[in-house]
């Protein structure tokens, strides 16, 4: 079983100093060409088997390599693999004789292969080893994927597991992200070869729509244990919502992003009677910290969101307010690194057995923890008028969003039960809360760029203004109907 960590180097001129880093030390190794071919039949009968066939030359000699689905999230990619030394690059699944493999194969061997894409890069590679005994395979490829005219730059470093456990890996590519401009990568070559290839051929022939599988969860199974694994895939959505904003950076990415990590977040507060010890306190922090300093962007993104889509109403035109609140806003400074570190710390600490522990069962303590939740946001002060009272209003919307996105995740736990109508009331309450806090804040954004000149910019921080304080008086009574609903609504876990 192949067990690696990938990561993508964010920053291309950055290459040198990647390879030159202490962590790294691949500065004066010497560089093995590799020459990657990659088959499969022209209605691509492997893929869809979850097979992945290369013949690769690592310097003077050919490998034949199987590689299956496996798993991979996060940038961690653990997967069944099969090489074979061969003489030459030619399709031929007989080359491989493991029994098991022989017979998974029989559908495919006499099938026409075809070279579907190919890689071609250069390889520094060195074995690691810390005092715990722990070994690792460091390698860095730079080179390019190649489908017929279009390539794609390939720029890694490939962690691999020789011994030691996955904890001890993902604290391993936690140090390198922190010190260096890396994310975690949760496709390979193969798989961006193919979403390149895919692009390529019209809609019809390809499948457009992947169905996502949410794990069925049980209600007798240890809570501890359950909840463990649900941190696991929340982070893992969380690294690849995040690497799916450094390639993309734009706006409708980052927010996908901070909601990810928010739902992490949420989670990890709800756990927070099964710690242990105080051992997840620290990267707790961590992310409201990152959390929090994206809240200028944040806010400057709904103003954008709100200016642009409604500026044509008055028939203004979007660009000069649009320009001037991009320059208003002081960017974060790129924290990619930081955000994947601790989100890989955290992993690590969960894959240990003792990050998390109960006896209770997932059910019973889903239900005490939302019971909780719930006497607490009932409880709750609405009014959303004086500064003091929009402080509240604000601590009662962050209340809603954990709410649902709890009890999101746990719904399955009472399948005889419809929740579709809370979670139907939590959505509007988190929609027009998120509309009032947008009106709430453009004051601070809006009003300096008011006083400046030229007096069209102002026309347009007014409008803008007007607009938002206008639908929060509607959206506040929205909202209160929507509470009085949810304060009377059945709870799935009563």
């Amino acid at each position: 079983m192949e067990r690696e960590l990938k990561l993508q180097v964010l920053q291309g001129e950055a290459w040198e100093t990647v390879l030159s880093h202490p962590l790294v030390d691949l500065a004066t190794v010497a560089p093995r060409p590799m020459h990657a071919l990659y088959f499969d039949t022209s209605d691509r009968r492997l893929q869809r088997a979850g097979i992945a066939y290369r013949l690769r030359r690592e310097g003077e000699q050919w490998v034949a390599t199987l590689k299956f689905a496996g798993a991979a999230g996060g940038g961690l990619h653990q997967r069944p693999e099969w090489n074979v030394a061969v003489a030459e690059p030619q399709a031929d699944l007989g080359v491989f004789s493991d029994p098991e493999l022989t017979e998974i194969l029989r559908p495919y061997r006499d099938l026409p292969l075809t070279v579907v894409l190919e890689t071609v890069f250069e390889r520094r590679e060195r074995r690691l080893t810390e005092v715990g005994g722990e070994q690792w395979l460091l390698a860095a490829d730079r080179g390019e994927i190649r489908v017929k005219e279009e390539v794609l730059p390939i720029l890694e470093l490939e962690l691999e597991l020789v011994t030691g456990t996955v904890a001890s890996l993902l604290e391993r590519g936690a140090a390198l992200c922190e010190a260096l401009p890396l994310c975690p990568e949760s496709q390979s070559k193969f798989q961006r070869g193919i979403a390149l290839q895919l692009a390529q051929l019209p809609t019809s022939s390809v499948q457009t729509r992947q169905e996502i599988q949410t794990p069925k969860l049980h209600g007798r199974e240890d809570a501890a244990d359950a909840l463990r694994g649900i941190l696991i895939g929340e982070i893992q959505e969380s690294l690849t919502a995040l690497r799916v904003d450094t390639r993309d950076g734009s706006r409708t990415s980052f927010h996908d992003l901070r909601r990810a990590v928010r739902q992490l977040r949420a989670l990890l507060r709800f756990c927070k009677p099964l710690e242990v010890d105080a051992g997840l306190k620290k990267p707790r922090q961590e992310l409201a910290t990152w959390f929090h300093q994206q809240s200028g962007r944040r806010d400057r993104d709904a103003l954008l969101d709100h200016w642009q889509s409604h500026a044509p109403e008055f028939q203004l035109a979007p660009g000069l307010l649009t320009e001037a609140l991009l320059k208003s806003d002081t960017e974060t400074p790129s924290s990619a690194g930081t955000l994947a570190a601790t989100l890989l710390r955290l992993w690590a600490q969960l894959e240990g057995a003792t990050a998390l522990s109960g006896r209770l069962s997932l059910r019973e303590f889903a239900e005490q923890q939302l019971a909780q939740m719930d006497r607490k946001l009932r409880r709750a002060h609405i009014d959303a008028v004086s500064a003091e009272d929009r402080a509240e209003f604000h601590r009662l919307r962050i209340q809603i969003k954990n709410f649902r996105y709890v009890l999101q995740r746990l719904a399955g736990l009472w399948p005889a039960k419809d929740s579709k109508g809370m979670m139907k009331l939590l959505g509007h309450l988190q929609e027009s809360s998120g509309l009032i806090r947008d009106a709430q804040m453009s004051a601070s954004h809006l009003q300096p760029l008011g006083h400046e000149a030229p007096s069209e910019l102002a026309l347009h921080a007014g409008v803008l203004w007007g607009y938002l304080v206008a639908r929060m008086q509607r959206e506040e009574k929205k909202f209160r109907k929507s509470w009085n609903r949810f304060l009377e609504a059945s709870r799935p876990w009563d």
